[in-house]
């Protein structure tokens, strides 16, 4: 069966839609990868990406200024939670409209601060927690390396005493 051409009216409305933007030539979102390996890579490396981000947009050096750090986040999350529930309480007893949608918009301002010193806690919290793991991981493999060049000394010099 054959697929007969577009024509006519219904040919120049589909032109103009795709001029118009209304019918996107192209995908604006580009495929999903289609492993699940990738998948979990590149959530990983987005993962790592925010969190240099946060560590260069703060001027984070030290674990101890990461601490500091942390603890003033949690500071000001803790009073924008407690403005944001005085909000609320304000939205209960509103009398107009338009107090009730500033009020909202407020409240929305806030939600979103809220968010993104949660989103930068989580991830302050879990560079502190992988440079720990990461810290250990080194400290063995220098141990191991330090123990395996001890040991190859010890044969040369039995090589030596033998000859």
């Amino acid at each position: 069966m054959t697929t007969r051409k577009i024509t006519g009216l219904f040919a120049l409305y589909l032109h103009y839609c795709y001029r118009l933007g209304i019918i996107p030539k192209k995908r604006k979102n580009p495929p999903k990868p289609l492993s699940p390996e990738m998948r979990a890579a590149i959530r990983i490396a987005r993962k790592y990406t925010e969190q240099i981000r946060l560590l260069g947009k703060n001027r984070i050096n030290t674990d101890t200024e990461l601490k500091s750090f942390i603890a003033n986040r949690k500071d000001s999350l803790g009073d924008l939670e407690r403005q944001r529930g005085k909000v609320y309480n304000r939205m209960k007893s509103a009398k107009t409209p338009d107090d009730l949608e500033k009020l909202k918009a407020e409240r929305d301002i806030l939600s979103g601060d809220i968010k993104t010193i949660r989103k930068e806690l989580f991830h302050a919290n879990d560079i502190l927690k992988r440079s720990k793991d990461i810290e250990k991981q080194l400290r063995i493999e220098m141990n191991l390396r330090s123990e395996q060049l001890n040991n190859d000394k010890n044969k040369n010099r039995k090589q030596e005493l033998i000859r």
